[in-house]
């Protein structure tokens, strides 16, 4: 019986490493998919002067897919709306989504210039979160390995 006990934590331990080890990836992931919006939009903005609700209705469905933006963006037309609405399910840092927020209040206000050099300034912003993003990646992958190991094994202890 104590086998199954500590075969079952040990499985536990994996399943919880590698539901974080997606959820770092997931948030990585989220930084870059938004960087992706910033250069279709700044592109769009620049080459083909469109405003912003034709340029969220000409987006690839796939492009935006994981992270459930897309039909919020079609529909409401708004970035700062979608960006409150799923703040959460974003994964995004507190000063990331603060930062995101006042570009959604400036794009689309000013003239098609200063929006794009909007654009321009937060897809640095983005990238550069995302290369710390990756850099951190290994050290909190290791450490939430680490930290399930351990308390299985405490548990394993405790159970012997």
């Amino acid at each position: 019986m104590r086998l199954v006990g500590v075969v079952s934590l040990f499985a536990v331990a994996l399943f919880l490493c590698r539901a974080l080890s997606e959820h770092e990836e997931m948030r990585i992931k989220t930084v870059e998919s938004l960087a992706s919006l910033l250069r279709r939009m700044k592109t769009m903005i620049l080459c083909y002067r469109m405003p912003l609700d034709e340029i969220y209705r000409g987006i690839p469905e796939g492009e935006l897919s994981e992270l459930g933006l897309l039909p919020s963006l079609r529909e409401k037309g708004d970035l700062r709306a979608v960006l409150s609405d799923r703040s959460s399910a974003l994964l995004l840092s507190s000063e990331l989504r603060r930062r995101l927020t006042e570009l959604a209040d400036a794009v689309g206000r000013g003239d098609r210039d200063c929006a794009a050099e909007l654009c321009e300034y937060y897809i640095g912003e983005l990238s550069r979160e995302a290369l710390e993003l990756r850099a951190a990646a290994p050290k909190r992958l290791g450490l939430y390995r680490s930290l399930v190991v351990t308390g299985m094994l405490m548990l394993v202890i405790v159970f012997i």
